[in-house]
């Protein structure tokens, strides 16, 4: 063994002795210390640190004894070294000349790497050193290290820049590639160098050019074929060929030559095991096959049932033979037979076979794709085709249908579905069509999503540009009725600074009776047009000489209706001026925009707002002149009305309507005015709270035998339900024993506990079954108005305790310079319960006094809380059972002039009486004491069926009128002129009584006159409006 060897065993054992000590000395430190631990003894820490740091120094002195002799070795090396030069060369390409150091007992491959090794350590400046030293030694590169590495390795990237090496070459002209008539380009010597085929494929030479090469590249040599006997044509038999029959329609007998192998057919493989598989020539190298001879006594083509895998007609083929067809190419198995036919065809159109191949290149690949068994190509038919598409793209396979003799097979298979993937390349046509079909779906999903979301997208933009829109809209109104309010408090403020000197001179007055109710309101009552024409009578204010009355009707005004009001002012005794004068300051305005927003129940005012004409039409009637518009319940369009006109507005602000309206502002108002109520109980928004208010108002109140229901919006009756919850409460004597019982306390809670339970055990089936409502057209029954009552809220209020109870109206007139007016006063008559069809004037049911103090309370809280214009205030007056004194209640107010201020007015130009004097029942010993019974809703159908001319001569035959000498009698206000279902009519006389039974005689004979046995409350009030008023004549 050598010296190197010898050493490096002396080494190995070394390191095995090193560790076998330091394993031993561990293994004697540890049982030491278990030792001591079994024993109980306390463990010295001091001696075990002692005997750890001598293991350590004995490791680190032999390591570094290790690492000595280690480089010691790499010091004994030779040192021939050779220069910097041979140095950066690779290790076979070095300098011969430099005697290699002597290593013996080592290959020459270890001898070459250690003498190289050796030279680097002999130069630490040497770029491979430091690798050299990582690799045999273990010792570790520095980042800087391998850092310069790997900018070394970049910066030889890049140096390695791609350049051509092969010079451009020429291509065809464009003018050439677009138009195939033009000149060919002249070919140079050097593009001729590249060959023909080059020139063939940069298009300089044609396609279908015919090329010569002189002399020919192609030299022809004989070569000895094989000669074939019949004995030698040995094959498998054909039945492993399933089909047997028909190939593309065409039926083959093999009876004949079944040992015959076919073309292109695997011989040991069946159709039912493995598919047909072609191979595809390359190019359109057309691949021709001999096939041996057919016997002579065989018919190669006859019909027969059709193959298994080719689906054929359901119906049989007739047999087809193309024994008389010349110039045909037989395809067969996807490659073309060499027979007679096909060599025969060559010969013929030797000078275009190469546009023939063309054609039949492709006809072979179509074979092949689709599985086709035989194809039969006409030579003539092939040679026009390829002549056709001679400049063209390749045609398609159906437009090669035109070249083949069996074309109505073909096109079956061709349209058979699946084939494609039976033929060469089905598995990869399949899996490609596959995968195509999939990402379709899948592209065409996203595709679906992302339409989905892009029109959720435009939807959602369309929506919020439609919501800014709406949003700055509804801004910029209310910022125009902000304005609007605005300029209306300044002109008010200015014309009650002014009132005198306004009251005194000449005036317009644009009177618009539009009733800006709620929109709930609105569209519960019904003929709301019909009722805003009910103030006709308005037009009477001509009889004040300084006024100029314009009038807006929601309908049109027949000339019959204004003859006759002309014929009014003709007959009028109270004014000085001439019936011509003052029809002449009388103007009817009938809003252009009444047929243009349908049947919605919409304000005078706002088709007034949207009537061009109309507006126009009143700029220049009021001209500059002082002018001041009136409305019926103001809303915000009579503000923007008078902006439009620069006059001032006589009503109360729209807010202000809207919060007095309701019954919490109405009960807000009596209670500063301190005018009594009656007992309620409001804002009533659940059937607990329904039940349970009710119940304590029973019982505090037990001898309130009625209770009335009433909804917050409610006006002019409607929205009213009553039941008479005494008549059918059992308990309520007994109820009545227990308050006299308890005296002072029966207000305690202790004392109402019994008395609650009983009657809420009963109160809920009473409600349910005993209520009434006022109006039955609104509400069908209380399930409808109880819902209603809930969702809107309501007022309980009991009814008076009497069997006599009189309501009465006070109409109140609120000037804007801070001073009221009591207009007139009249006591109701009912034609239904809760139903107001007219009233007597003045009221005769409380002093005068008592209800002035009253008025003028209310009139200084209106004035606090900035009302104006004209308001009702409703009282009810009765007896009280307990105290036997007068009791008034106020129970409701309504803004705006009622029709009983306008017809009084129209008695009063009649009579020449005065008002207020006259119509409120202050005694003045000037004023002629009269009695008036008026109303503008009588309602008779059989009215329409009657003309005026003919009512009033009825009238007259009956003595029906106004007798101009005494100064009374009766006159009718006409309404309208279409319908005629509405009448209004006045009854002027000096007593109560004798107004009273002149009123029911007029009605009597008119009702007589046009009513028929089928007449209804539905269809005339004349009957009950006689029993009301026959019923208050006998009271008298």
């Amino acid at each position: 063994m050598s010296v190197c060897a010898g050493e490096e065993r002396e080494r190995r054992d070394h390191i095995t002795n090193l560790l076998a000590k330091v394993q031993d000395d561990l293994r004697l430190l540890r049982e030491d210390i278990q030792d001591h631990v079994t024993r109980g003894d306390p463990v010295d820490a001091e001696a075990i640190q002692v005997a750890l740091n001598q293991i350590e120094n004995n490791i680190t002195d032999k390591t570094e004894e290790l690492v000595s002799r280690q480089f010691q070795a790499v010091s004994t090396l030779p040192v021939g070294l050779p220069d910097s030069k041979q140095l950066s060369k690779p290790f076979h390409l070095r300098s011969k000349s430099l005697p290699p150091p002597h290593l013996s007992h080592s290959s020459p491959g270890q001898e070459a790497q250690l003498l190289y090794i050796s030279k680097l350590l002999s130069q630490p400046t040497h770029p491979a050193t430091r690798q050299v030293l990582s690799d045999a030694f273990g010792i570790p590169l520095t980042e800087k290290d391998s850092k310069n590495q790997r900018i070394k390795k970049q910066d030889i990237q890049k140096r390695l820049m791609p350049i051509k090496t092969v010079p451009q070459r020429t291509a065809l002209p464009l003018i050439n590639r677009r138009d195939p008539r033009a000149t060919q380009p002249v070919i140079s010597s050097r593009d001729a160098q590249h060959g023909i085929l080059n020139l063939l494929e940069r298009g300089l030479i044609p396609r279908a050019a015919d090329i010569i090469l002189y002399p020919s590249p192609v030299k022809p040599k004989a070569i000895t074929l094989q000669k074939f006997s019949k004995h030698d044509l040995k094959a498998p038999p054909i039945d492993n060929f399933e089909s047997r029959g028909v190939w593309a329609g065409i039926k083959f007998d093999f009876s004949g030559y079944s040992k015959y192998p076919l073309p292109g057919i695997p011989g040991t493989a069946t159709i039912s095991k493995q598919p047909f598989k072609y191979k595809p020539p390359q190019n359109h190298t057309l691949t021709v096959h001999t096939l041996p001879p057919i016997p002579s006594d065989q018919e190669p083509y006859q019909t027969v049932d059709s193959r298994v895998d080719v689906p054929v007609p359901e119906h049989r083929e007739k047999e087809v033979s193309f024994k008389n067809v010349q110039s045909k190419i037989t395809i067969r198995g996807g490659s073309i037979l060499q027979d007679n036919d096909y060599e025969a065809v060559k010969t013929e159109n030797a000078s275009k076979w190469d546009m023939m191949l063309r054609i039949l290149g492709l006809v072979e690949e179509m074979a092949q794709n689709y599985a086709i068994p035989v194809i039969f190509v006409g030579a003539q038919k092939a040679i026009h085709l390829a002549e056709e598409y001679d400049l063209e793209p390749d045609p398609k396979y159906r437009e090669l249908i035109p070249c083949v003799l069996n074309a109505r097979e073909v096109k079956h298979l061709l349209s058979t579905p699946g084939r494609r993937y039976k033929g060469h390349r089905g598995i990869h046509a399949a899996a490609t069509r596959i995968q195509a079909t999939y990402r379709m779906y899948v592209r065409r999903c996203q595709y679906l999503h992302y339409r989905k979301m892009k029109w959720a997208s435009g939807v959602i933009a369309m929506g919020w540009m439609l919501h800014m829109k709406v949003q700055n809209s509804k801004k910029y109104l209310k910022k125009k009725q902000e304005l609007s309010v605005t300029n209306y408090r300044s002109r008010l403020k200015e014309l009650g600074e002014n009132w005198d000197t306004f009251h005194n001179q000449k005036r317009v007055i644009i009177h618009i009776p539009s009733k800006g109710y709620p929109i709930k309101v609105r569209k519960a009552m019904q003929n709301f047009f019909l009722a805003q024409a009910f103030q006709l009578p308005r037009i009477f204010d001509v009889f004040d000489p300084n006024v100029e009355v314009v009038y807006v009707s929601p309908i049109e005004i027949g000339e019959e209706v204004k003859e006759y009001n002309k014929q009014l002012l003709d007959n009028a005794k109270g004014v000085a001026r001439s019936s011509s004068d003052m029809w002449n300051r009388i103007h009817f305005i009938v809003p252009d925009s009444l047929d243009s927003f349908g049947l919605h129940n919409l304000s005078l005012s706002t088709f007034l707002k949207y009537s061009p004409m109309a507006l126009k039409r009143i700029k220049n009637i009021v001209g500059g002149h002082p002018a001041v518009l009136v409305p019926h319940v103001p809303l915000l369009d009579d503000l923007a009305l008078a902006d439009q006109f620069n006059i001032p507005v006589i009503g109360t602000e729209p807010n202000l309507v809207h919060l007095y309206s309701t019954f919490s502002g109405r009960r807000a108002l009596f209670k500063a005015a301190f005018v009594p109520t009656p007992p309620h109980l409001q804002g009533v928004y659940s059937a607990e709270q329904l039940v349970e208010g009710l119940t304590s108002l029973i019982i505090n109140y037990p001898y309130f035998r009625r209770w009335i229901f009433k909804l917050d919006h409610h006006c002019q009756g409607n929205g009213i339900a009553y039941c008479d919850i005494a008549d059918h409460l059992d308990c309520h004597q007994w109820l009545l024993s227990e308050k006299a019982r308890y005296g002072d306390k029966w207000k305690k809670q202790w004392a109402q506990e019994r008395a609650r339970r009983k009657v809420l055990s009963q109160l809920p089936t009473i409600l349910a079954n005993k209520s009434c409502i006022a109006d039955e057209t609104i509400y069908d029954n209380w399930s409808h108005f109880v819902k209603e009552f809930l969702a809107s809220g309501g007022t309980i209020e009991g009814h008076a305790p009497s069997d006599n109870v009189t309501s009465l109206t006070a109409e109140i007139y609120l000037k804007p310079n801070k001073t009221h007016t009591l207009l007139s006063t009249w006591d109701h008559i009912l034609s239904e319960p809760f139903k107001v069809w007219g009233g007597s004037m003045p009221q005769t049911s409380v002093d005068y006094d008592d209800l002035s103090l009253m008025v003028d309370r209310i009139a200084k809280a209106a004035f606090s809380r900035g009302l104006v214009g004209h308001i009702s205030v409703d009282f009810v007056t009765f007896i009280d059972p307990e105290t036997m004194s007068q009791v008034t209640w106020a129970v409701d107010l309504d803004f705006g002039p009622s029709d009983m201020i306008y017809m009084s007015n129209l008695a009063s130009g009649m009579a020449g009486l005065k008002m207020p004097e006259w119509s409120t029942g202050e005694s003045v010993e000037s004023t002629p004491q009269y009695y008036m019974v008026a109303s503008t809703r009588l309602k008779h159908v059989n009215l329409s069926v009657v003309q005026y001319s003919v009512f009033f001569q009825m009238c007259k035959a009956h003595l029906i009128g106004f007798n101009n000498k005494t100064l009374t009698g009766t006159l009718f206000t006409l309404i309208e002129s279409k319908r005629k279902h509405n009448l209004g009519m006045i009854c002027l006389q000096k007593s109560l009584k004798e107004s009273l039974v002149s009123a029911s005689r007029a009605l009597s004979v008119v009702h007589q006159e046009i009513s028929t046995a089928t007449d209804s409350s539905d269809t005339s009030n004349f009957s009950m409006v006689c029993k009301a008023i026959e019923g208050l004549v006998e009271q008298l």
